[in-house]
């Protein structure tokens, strides 16, 4: 059942600024966008319209929705699993790689979609690059980034444009493939992607940008895993050739969230000489 324009259920009162989720029973959550996160509810619902049906892996589908006096609330179904930030460090390494292969896969699955209507209401991707291109420097500067790191930016940024895809065929990207997105299950000792949820960010573009998340929080700078990812993802022999790296690096600085200082690698600043070290880092070679 969806309910339109409906009033939000007594959950909702007193409930902060925040996005916030509550919930209902063992069945449901209540997910809650005030005003000034309407853009995301927009997305979130969209998207899991769209989505519905079509993924390989479980996400959430909507039981009811509705808005009032600005605020816009869901109610959607609980997954099975545990959430990947609690889940990711029980697993062995090998599970790990597995996993990662998985994500690949689902995003690669997730790509192969038509994008419909997904990128209806937001930015080209030309635009949004263009956008985060003009305030980029800005953004690191203002975040702390080394003089040296902000030198190599500004050659970085010069030449994004021809670096970054901007008129290839647009996919569905959701910008979010982080732990606390993901959903995990074991069998037996064997761990496996169970669902995905969070999808209040999703827009069209292109589509290695959606790798960003996983290698900066859950490759750790590690061949095997890194190569596990772009296995799933469909890269050759799951390899990272030097144009690659290249968009990768560019996107990462580029990314609507991009703050270095967040990227889980151990030790990883002391390895980098200069900006230009770190795709070497984040996608390492074989050998």
């Amino acid at each position: 059942m969806r309910a339109k324009q409906a009033s939000p259920p007594a959950a909702s009162r007193n409930s902060g600024t925040a996005r916030t989720s509550s919930s209902l029973d063992d069945r449901l959550i209540l997910k809650l966008f005030p005003p000034i996160y309407r853009t995301q509810f927009i997305s979130e619902r969209n998207a899991l319209r769209y989505l519905a049906g079509k993924m390989d892996v479980p996400i959430p589908s909507i039981e009811a929705e509705g808005e009032r006096n600005g605020w816009g609330w869901l109610v959607i179904t609980k997954l099975d699993g545990i959430v990947g930030s609690i889940a990711w460090p029980l697993l062995a390494e090998e599970e790990k790689k597995r996993v990662l292969e998985q994500i690949g896969g689902a995003i690669s699955s997730m790509q192969a979609l038509s994008p419909g209507e997904l990128g209806t209401g937001k930015p080209s991707w030309r635009d949004f690059i263009d956008g985060q291109i003009n305030n980029c420097f800005e953004r690191h500067r203002q975040l702390g980034m080394s003089p040296g790191f902000l030198s190599d930016l500004r050659l970085l940024l010069a030449d994004a444009p021809s670096v970054i895809p901007l008129d290839a065929p647009p996919v569905i990207l959701t910008g979010d493939w982080i732990p606390q997105n993901i959903l995990l299950s074991e069998d037996r000792g064997i761990w496996k992607l169970a669902g995905v949820i969070d999808f209040g960010d999703v827009m069209t573009g292109w589509g290695e940008y959606d790798l960003l998340a996983p290698t900066a929080f859950m490759c750790a700078g590690s061949h095997g895993r890194t190569q596990s990812l772009l296995r799933g993802y469909g890269a050759v022999d799951g390899e990272c050739d030097d144009a690659m790296r290249r968009r990768l690096l560019t996107l990462t600085l580029l990314h609507a969230e991009s703050d270095l200082r967040k990227v889980d690698i151990d030790g990883w600043e002391d390895r980098a000489a200069g900006l230009f070290d770190l795709g070497d880092i984040i996608w390492p070679r074989a050998g």
